[in-house]
């Protein structure tokens, strides 16, 4: 074969298919929904419950800018709204909190939930291990719905509302937290897995808003001092892992993450090496 057929060959390889059917590009919309927006879905925009939303059955929501007054150079206030005739995640009191909770839930088991574990297991702890017990837990569904509202503000820059709502209930989870402390609630094991769970997402809530560090770090050394304390009540981590032990572990990990990661005082954990599998 000469060197001017295989120049021929080599070109003909390399020359893309000519298109056979044609399409009409569309630039990705950043007006639509937030819906479609957190989701990275193509919206029609079309209001109040676009193509996309309506096809999946999920609330569709949008933001919906105020004119401004004549003092205002521009719109900061926004209000939402939300269509009344769709399927909503609404599962307890705090998915209720703000007329963007049921959107945060959404982005968490869609978005969040699949970026913040190390690799792709085929068992997400964030889903498995978080979702079932937060669904009747008011505490721990407002933690994780706060790093889903810190997560999808730091995405929509635009949306105030967004950043606002993930506040309110990174605020309410902090104030669960508190009564149960204060309250005397916990008694035994499962409830410091409860405590372990929220303080966690509210160490991860902290680290992806850039709160001061003093507030991270208390949490931080909470968690230790947590895990300390099942160790005094005698509870050592078992050959075959249980549920719990799981979940205990699971907790364990994203601490020893978030302490190496993003605490400017040191924490020793050395302690804890009994929780090492």
């Amino acid at each position: 074969m000469t060197q001017v057929s295989l120049d021929r060959q080599f070109s003909f390889r390399e020359t893309p298919r000519y298109p056979t059917t044609f399409r009409v590009w569309q630039r990705r919309t950043k007006t639509g929904c937030l819906t479609c927006r957190s989701r990275k879905k193509k919206c029609d925009e079309t209001k109040p419950w676009c193509g996309a939303c309506r096809r999946s059955g999920i609330s569709c929501i949008w933001l919906q800018y105020k004119q401004p007054d004549a003092l205002q150079t521009r719109p900061r206030n926004e209000a939402l709204t939300l269509p009344n005739d769709n399927n909503r995640l609404f599962y307890i009191k705090a998915c209720n909190l703000t007329n963007l909770s049921s959107l945060l839930l959404q982005h968490y088991t869609s978005g969040t939930a699949v970026i913040l574990p190390a690799g792709k297991p085929s068992l997400n702890p964030f889903i498995s291990f978080v979702l079932p017990p937060a669904e009747t837990d008011d505490v721990l569904m407002h933690s994780v719905l706060a790093v889903s509202g810190a997560h999808l503000s730091f995405r929509l820059q635009d949306a105030v509302d967004v950043e606002m709502a993930a506040r309110k209930h990174y605020v309410f989870a902090i104030r669960g937290v508190q009564q149960v402390v204060t309250g005397d609630q916990v008694k035994d094991k499962s409830d410091i897995l409860r405590l372990l769970l929220v303080t966690s997402f509210l160490s991860q809530y902290e680290t992806l808003m850039n709160t001061p560090k003093t507030a991270l770090h208390h949490h931080l050394k909470a968690i230790h001092y947590l895990f300390l304390h099942l160790l005094r009540l005698g509870y050592r981590p078992p050959l075959e892992l249980q549920e719990f032990d799981m979940i205990l572990s699971f907790t364990y990990e994203r601490f020893i993450f978030l302490a190496s990661c993003n605490t400017t005082q040191s924490i020793d954990t050395t302690d804890l090496t009994i929780f090492v599998h």
